[in-house]
């Protein structure tokens, strides 16, 4: 797996840069860990807090959901430089950004309902609100949606939904990479095929790639928002028929 310019160890499903230094973390520790960041975010927890609640769940305590996780660490905790490095990392600070192999279970095809969703976006959409309470969030409508995308867009499938961070600050930015880097870490739990940030994508498709530029698409309309700086795209698995989807895969493959 890549990151920047380092060639990271295959064998783990997760993994970041901080301090020069490789993280590693499994699927289930980098679910535990974006979800603190992501209450920590919406409750305006400071890092200091976070890198305890981190510490503790990277060491596979899973009791108590996130809130009740950061609310246990005392105001004053003083944590170690590399667990408040990871914190800010998690936090959107600095350049690292989480990158995941996840398994990829298959996944049938889902027509869109009444929200505009298919089911799979629709649970997307719940967990956003959940872990991020309720940013605002568009690229669905009831009935569907049919123009102001690219061409081929999963917009127009029900199988997209953008979670908007503006107007274009550094700290929106940085708030903005929270989300998309939960998004990673939970992609296949959620099903997702695709996260796209900050001009860069990541795919399940291309999963040992890493987060790669993203080419952003020609057109009119505000060039902020082709280039995705102002919101975070999460997408899901088409999905197959049942007697074509396969066994389950490695996003690495």
């Amino acid at each position: 797996m890549a990151v920047g310019t380092q060639v990271l160890d295959p064998d783990p499903d997760c993994s970041l840069v901080v301090s020069g230094a490789v993280q590693d973390l499994s699927a289930e520790q980098a679910e535990r860990v974006t979800t603190l960041a992501g209450v920590a975010l919406r409750d305006g927890v400071p890092a200091t807090r976070l890198a305890v609640a981190v510490r503790t769940a990277r060491d596979g305590d899973t009791a108590g959901r996130a809130v009740d996780a950061l609310a246990r660490v005392p105001p004053a905790a003083r944590p170690g430089a590399a667990d408040l490095a990871l914190a800010r990392a998690l936090l959107g600070h600095g350049s690292s950004r989480l990158s995941c192999a996840p398994d990829v279970p298959p996944a049938s095809p889902e027509p869109e309902g009444p929200a505009g969703l298919t089911p799979r976006a629709a649970r997307v959409l719940e967990q956003v609100d959940l872990v991020f309470g309720g940013p605002p969030v568009g690229g669905f409508a009831p009935g569907g949606v049919r123009t102001g995308h690219i061409a081929g867009s999963a917009h127009y499938e029900g199988r997209a939904v953008d979670v908007f961070f503006r107007p274009l600050t550094p700290d929106n930015r940085r708030r903005g990479w929270v989300a998309a880097q939960w998004a990673v870490a939970h992609a296949s739990s959620l099903g997702l095929a695709t996260v796209i940030f900050d001009r860069r994508i990541w795919t399940v498709a291309q999963a040992s790639e890493g987060w790669r530029s993203y080419r952003v698409p020609a057109g009119g309309g505000d060039p902020a928002v082709r280039a995705h700086l102002d919101h975070v795209h999460i997408d899901v698995l088409p999905g197959r028929p049942s007697s074509a989807a396969g066994p389950r895969q490695r996003g690495r493959t």
